[in-house]
């Protein structure tokens, strides 16, 4: 089963949208001002939107648009509910001394190398190329989006 099996719906998008933008507020949350959040929300989607537009234009297949974002946005929905639980766990044991986050940042490497590959997976799908394309077109749209959200939302220290 792969992104061409999902729906072609307008609605199942807006949906799978909404959720994607509360679930990632909530998250933003942990380490953003609710008004901040509100914005790396916003960014996130049209980052997401456009790269996918964008991609699929140069490839021709731009009636592969709303099937690949609800593939995106609906796995990045259940990535996101799966590593909100650890997000939370970490911050709170952080702010205790002698926490060793070893375990749990293991967890969040492994969650991150998952999600990449479900991206790499999806692009390799929706633009009818290699595996290997779909991971180098991943690894530089993560590195942009973590460039871009770098730049707006600097680290405080």
């Amino acid at each position: 089963m792969g992104p061409s099996d999902a729906p072609a719906s307008r609605r199942v998008l807006y949906q799978v949208l909404g959720i994607y933008v509360g679930v990632g507020w909530l998250i933003s949350l942990l380490h953003l001002s609710p008004m901040q959040g509100v914005l790396s929300v916003l960014i996130d989607i049209v980052f997401v939107i456009g790269v996918t537009w964008g991609l699929l234009t140069v490839r021709g297949y731009q009636y592969r648009l709303l099937q690949t974002l609800i593939a995106l946005v609906g796995s990045g929905v259940i990535i996101k509910i799966l590593v909100f639980p650890l997000l939370i766990y970490l911050k709170k044991s952080t702010q205790q001394a002698g926490f060793s986050p070893d375990f749990v940042l293991s967890l969040l490497a492994g969650h991150m190398v998952w999600s990449a590959m479900i991206k790499a997976y999806i692009f390799r799908d929706a633009l009818s190329v290699s595996l290997t394309m779909g991971i180098l077109i991943t690894i530089v749209y993560i590195s942009i989006s973590v460039k871009l959200m770098g730049f707006i939302f600097p680290l405080s220290t």
